[in-house]
């Protein structure tokens, strides 16, 4: 059985390719495999002028991960495993109706508090084709799965959704809260990526990398804005994944998630520059829910 932090990080992934060129099938001849619903480019007017690029994205190559000016927001990756091991207390004691952990409550704070950081982040399409040599496209998350821990107590939707419990999700970009200010944030990260999908110099990118597709016999994708190749929704998992590749590959031959990743971070930095006071709302947010996952941690003993 998965748990709701699986089900969030699933969401939190589906929402971060959402974001990208979204897990469904985009019309009835091509497909893209990270389609989330988002069948059309965005149609936002590109500012006039232009704002020069005066920022930088950061590249994890090794996890295929990005990250961008509004991330400074946000929890970071340590508090993230914080935030979910003292989920993993709060539910124990919800549904246990106890506060005495047992070891295999205990088992699960340790996993959670080990887990890996979400891999694989195509903001603008595929990269990394190193990455993904190894690992595919799908993206790589790894969460607590519960087994039949609980089921032979009260199991009750209600303990995910006490306020000890939904308190403790972390502040990112993409994982939707039921805190206004935090969902604010994760919409300001959305306009500065529809930003530069409409961005000139963006579409320059995309029609660079597209000759390139192309030039390996492919059709590209019209489907989002984002180009690459197009992919039938008859073709097998290999032959995607073999296209997907080439997309990735075209990318790095010229530098793509790095050039497109500087004007996103551009337009990032605007709306820090614009919004910094609420912004640092949102970061005391973010930072309270982390002070109080270690608290709890600490008072359980795991800490």
């Amino acid at each position: 059985m998965t748990t709701p932090r699986s089900a969030s990080l699933m969401v939190l992934a589906c929402l971060v390719m959402g974001l990208v060129s979204g897990c469904t099938i985009g019309d009835d001849s091509q497909v893209d495999p990270t389609e989330v619903g988002n069948t059309s480019p965005p149609t936002a007017t590109p500012p006039n002028p232009l704002p020069p690029i005066t920022s930088k994205v950061v590249l994890d190559w090794e996890m295929a991960r990005v990250f961008l000016p509004l991330d400074e927001y946000g929890n970071s990756d340590e508090e993230v495993n914080l935030l979910a091991a003292a989920q993993e207390i709060e539910y124990a004691r919800c549904v246990t109706e106890t506060h005495v952990l047992t070891e295999e409550t205990l088992a699960l704070v340790d996993y959670a508090l080990a887990l890996m950081p979400y891999q694989g982040e195509w903001f603008w399409g595929f990269w990394d084709a190193e990455f993904m040599t190894q690992h595919g496209w799908e993206p790589l998350i790894d969460f607590v799965d519960r087994g039949g821990l609980y089921e032979s107590y009260r199991y009750s939707i209600a303990c995910y959704q006490t306020e000890e419990y939904q308190s403790l999700y972390p502040v990112t970009r993409s994982l939707v809260s039921n805190n206004e200010k935090v969902n604010t944030f994760i919409e300001y990260a959305g306009q500065a990526w529809e930003s530069t999908m409409v961005d000139p110099r963006f579409l320059s990118l995309v029609a660079q990398r597209d000759e390139c597709v192309i030039a390996q016999g492919y059709e590209v994708q019209t489907i989002d804005g984002l180009g690459g190749a197009a992919i039938p929704e008859t073709w097998t998992r290999e032959a995607r994944q073999t296209a997907i590749m080439v997309t990735a590959q075209c990318s790095d031959d010229m530098d793509f998630a790095q050039k497109a990743g500087d004007i996103n971070a551009t337009y990032e930095q605007l709306i820090i520059e614009n919004h910094e006071t609420e912004l640092e709302e949102i970061r005391a947010i973010a930072q309270d829910r982390a002070d109080r996952a270690k608290k709890i941690l600490q008072e359980a003993g795991v800490l």
